[in-house]
């Protein structure tokens, strides 16, 4: 596994990434475990996003979302990680 920094241990340490994907309950939806860190955005945009898209049932067509602004196929909350001005 590759080396990454542990502020807690202050050591470079083997180590991966668990992204959790939960649903509106709380529960687990689905888990992407990463070897290398490349960063939330990243991770949103090339795996967590697509795969939402094709495993949540009952979304909305793209026509609904144009009638309707306050409609929206699901809701991403993340932390501090995923701020990005270009990604919003």
């Amino acid at each position: 596994m590759p080396k990454r920094y542990v502020s807690r241990m202050r050591l470079c340490m083997s180590g991966s990434t668990d992204y959790w994907v939960n649903n509106q309950m709380g529960q687990p939806f689905f888990v992407l475990p990463k070897t290398l860190n490349e960063g939330l955005i990243k991770t949103l945009l090339d795996d967590i996003i697509p795969r939402l898209d094709r495993e949540v049932l009952n979304q909305p067509s793209e026509e609904e979302l144009a009638l309707n602004e306050k409609l929206h196929r699901y809701m991403i909350v993340f932390d501090r990680e995923g701020y990005s001005i270009d990604f919003f």
